[in-house]
């Protein structure tokens, strides 16, 4: 997994879902695990995400790790 500096603030629906499956998440236990609904899931694997702290908490989520703060720029 690259550093979250190397990554964009962006993560579009097909790269959430590659993600997910490298990661062997399913759409109700990622759900359960960040607490919002399957509904939710489904749009972003549709959608992606466009917010750069979005995008670092979907990455955590989904890896199980923190890919360290966000760079000074996007804040």
């Amino acid at each position: 997994m690259p550093k979250f500096e190397e990554l964009q603030t962006k993560l579009s629906g097909p790269e959430v879902t590659r993600l997910m499956r490298r990661h062997r998440k399913t759409i109700a236990t990622l759900a359960f695990q960040m607490g919002i609904t399957q509904k939710r899931i489904r749009q972003v694997r549709e959608r992606g995400l466009e917010d750069g702290y979005a995008v670092r908490d979907w990455i955590e989520a989904i890896t199980g790790e923190d890919p360290g703060p966000l760079p000074e720029r996007y804040r």
